[in-house]
């Protein structure tokens, strides 16, 4: 079973990083409070920008349990934060396949949890 949490862990991310290339799609950088406060071009160059560091520190800690564990709690929790921010005007999560990424990723975490808990 550990080495198919592990796999399942490799496809939560890269599910996550579908839903920040449709994040770049769906401007989020605007709903954030720090960015949302930058002009346009630059929010969106700190928002890719800082996935440079991001994704390889993901990669690598993907192999620790504890990591697999509190990135399938972070699915589930960013699910919620959505679901908060529908009514927010810059929130343009409005598609089907977005909301497909990130319901997704939620049931992907809760799977990972629900097997790691047996």
């Amino acid at each position: 079973m550990e080495n198919f949490a592990a796999w399942l862990t490799l496809f939560n991310l890269s599910w996550m990083m579908a839903h920040e290339l449709d994040a770049i799609q769906q401007r989020e950088w605007r709903i954030f409070p720090l960015t949302a406060l930058l002009p346009d071009r630059l929010g969106y160059v700190l928002f890719v920008s800082l996935h440079i560091p991001l994704l390889p520190l993901l990669f690598a800690w993907g192999p620790d349990p504890r990591f697999q564990a509190g990135f399938s709690v972070f699915l589930i929790v960013h699910l919620g934060l959505h679901l908060a921010l529908c009514n927010h005007p810059r929130h343009l999560f409005k598609n089907a396949f977005s909301w497909v990424l990130i319901a997704g990723g939620a049931a992907l975490g809760a799977l990972h949890l629900l097997l790691g808990a047996l």
